[in-house]
């Protein structure tokens, strides 16, 4: 649903389970995320995505790999599977988007967790916020974690 500019929707839009489902069968391992549904809201737009990561595979020690959004928060409910998320820190080695930044997430870059980075262990029914510009990455993921992604875009 796009609405033009300014205009806000009318009354609640929403993602009924089918339509979720939907979103994820036969997904592989690990896809591009998949937007749900974004609505614009007038001055900026809200989006919903379902996000499915398979086993990260990592050695015991390994880096955790991390990404970033320059203007784009994210909150996630995790809705199946299991996994450790690693938040905030240093970011090593970082590599800023290059080409054009895709429509989800807007600029982003990749690096490595460095000092600072806090992991936590993530289940189903667990909330987590993660600011613009703030390092995340998966690891210890041993078959997958689903997860509802909220992100609300305020530049647009």
């Amino acid at each position: 649903m796009k609405l033009r500019p300014g205009a806000g929707p009318g009354n609640g839009v929403g993602s009924a389970r089918a339509e979720i489902d939907y979103g994820v069968k036969d997904a592989p391992a690990n896809p591009p995320d998949r937007q749900l549904r974004v609505v614009d809201m007038g001055k900026d737009d809200r989006g919903v995505g379902i996000v499915r990561r398979g086993p990260t595979n990592e050695k015991p020690g390994d880096p955790v790999p991390v990404l970033w959004h320059d203007y784009t928060p994210e909150i996630y409910y995790s809705t199946s599977g299991a996994g450790v998320l690693t938040t905030g820190g240093v970011i090593l080695n970082q590599r800023p988007g290059q080409g054009v930044p895709n429509t989800m997430n807007g600029p982003s870059g990749t690096g490595v967790a460095g000092p600072g980075a806090y992991s936590r262990k993530v289940v189903p029914g667990d909330i987590i916020i993660i600011p613009n510009k703030v390092a995340h990455g998966w690891s210890g993921v041993t078959d997958h974690i689903e997860y509802l992604s909220y992100r609300p875009d305020p530049d647009r």
